[in-house]
């Protein structure tokens, strides 16, 4: 939820936003030719028309005093946010925290407790602003069907039975937890850090990818903190 100080804090008029649980494979400079024409508050995703639509962060006919002035429901990783510092991309953020702060009276999607998409999403949709589709730009949330390596660095995701390749990941809170990010992310840092890359540690540990298999505890724990997550949750609904 600190996403929704981004605006107040902006230090430049122009802001490309980066999730901390993000990887980077390849050149981001020309996201601000993608972003040139894109509004003042914007991301990488897509917007539904259909107001009846399943899709998109939220629910129009439940967004209260709200819902007369959306005409299309915004879907977007937060991953990546585009900001402008207007008056239009401080009205997003002033919507934003208003919703967050009555965040149980509207009924958003995925999320029953107060996160950060869905507000700025109605934001985004009240002010007009829109996510823009990102073709071959790159970013997807971690999916199974992946492969990467940083030290390339290249990354790939498979859809429709074909590799793509990705230029960033932006891999979820879970997705941080689980051994192939942690591999990645140590890797990274072994490289920034100018460790040489010799001797018999690095070549079990990186080069062989033992830490990696090691780690896989990792993903154990995560899938027991989900199941127990969602157990909570489903006994809260219960004794509602």
């Amino acid at each position: 939820m600190d996403k929704l100080r981004l605006f107040d804090h902006m230090p430049y008029d122009e802001t490309i936003f980066i999730d901390a649980d993000c990887l980077v494979y390849g050149d981001i400079d020309r996201w601000w030719e993608f972003f040139e024409r894109a509004d003042d508050c914007s991301a990488f995703g897509r917007i539904y028309r259909n107001l009846n639509t399943k899709n998109g962060w939220f629910r129009p006919e439940g967004m209260g005093k709200y819902r007369d002035k959306i005409s299309y429901v915004p879907s977007f990783s937060s991953g990546v946010l585009y900001l402008r510092k207007t008056d239009t991309c401080a009205e997003v953020f002033r919507i934003a925290k208003d919703a967050a702060e009555h965040y149980s009276d509207y009924p958003f999607a995925l999320f029953k407790d107060p996160a950060d998409e869905p507000v700025i999403a109605l934001g985004m949709a009240v002010t007009g602003c829109k996510p823009r589709e990102c073709a071959d730009v790159g970013l997807y949330s971690y999916k199974r069907l992946m492969r990467a390596d940083i030290t390339v660095p290249t990354a790939e995701w498979r859809t429709d039975g074909i590799w793509q390749p990705i230029i960033l990941i932006h891999w979820g809170n879970f997705g941080s937890m689980k051994a192939f990010y942690l591999f990645e992310a140590s890797t990274a840092r072994r490289k920034l850090s100018g460790k040489p890359e010799k001797g018999v540690a690095w070549t079990l540990l990186y080069k062989y990818k033992l830490l990696y298999y090691l780690l896989h505890v990792c993903d154990l724990v995560t899938l027991v903190k989900r199941v127990i997550r969602r157990l909570r949750n489903r006994i809260k609904d219960l004794r509602r």
